[in-house]
C-alpha cells in the first residue's frame, strides 16, 4: 500500500513538473524575401518534418512563432518567394528567443560557396546601399 501511493505522488510530480519548452520568434527584416516556407531540425540533421508555417507567409516586418520546442540544438531551413533556402544552422534554444532574417543572411546562404567573401560583401555594399539613395 505504501509503494502505491510512493508511485502514485511520484507521478503527480512528473505530471505538474513543467516541462522546458521554449518558444521562437521569427523576425523577417528582409526586404528581398518573403517567408514561403519554415522548417526546424535537431541540429546537424535533415529531419525537417513539416512546414511549421503551413499556409502562411511570413511577408517584410512580419513575424511568426514556433510555440513549444524542447530545449536543444536546432537547424532552421527557411525558404522564400523565389524559391531561395537558407539554413540557420546550431540555434541553441534554452529559453524564449528572438531569431531576424535579414537580407545579409539570405544573400549568403544564396552565394555561399559561389563568391568570396569580398566579392560577397561588394554585391551586398550595392544592393543594400540602393535603398539609401
Amino acid at each position: 500500500m505504501l509503494r502505491a501511493s510512493i508511485l502514485a505522488s511520484v507521478a503527480f510530480l512528473v505530471l505538474m513538473t513543467p516541462a522546458s519548452a521554449f518558444d521562437l520568434v521569427v523576425v523577417n527584416q528582409a526586404n528581398l524575401s518573403v517567408i514561403h516556407k519554415l522548417y526546424l531540425a535537431p541540429a546537424k540533421t535533415t529531419q525537417w518534418g513539416e512546414n511549421r508555417l503551413q499556409s502562411q507567409t511570413v511577408a517584410k516586418s512580419g513575424r511568426f512563432t514556433l510555440r513549444d520546442i524542447p530545449a536543444g540544438v536546432y537547424d532552421l531551413k527557411v525558404i522564400d518567394d523565389d524559391d531561395d533556402s537558407c539554413v540557420v544552422p546550431d540555434i541553441n534554444i534554452d529559453q524564449n528567443k528572438e531569431w531576424k532574417l535579414t537580407d545579409k543572411v539570405m544573400l549568403q546562404c544564396a552565394f555561399k560557396g559561389k563568391e568570396g567573401s569580398a566579392g560577397l560583401e561588394q554585391l551586398l555594399g550595392g544592393i543594400l546601399g540602393q535603398g539609401n539613395k
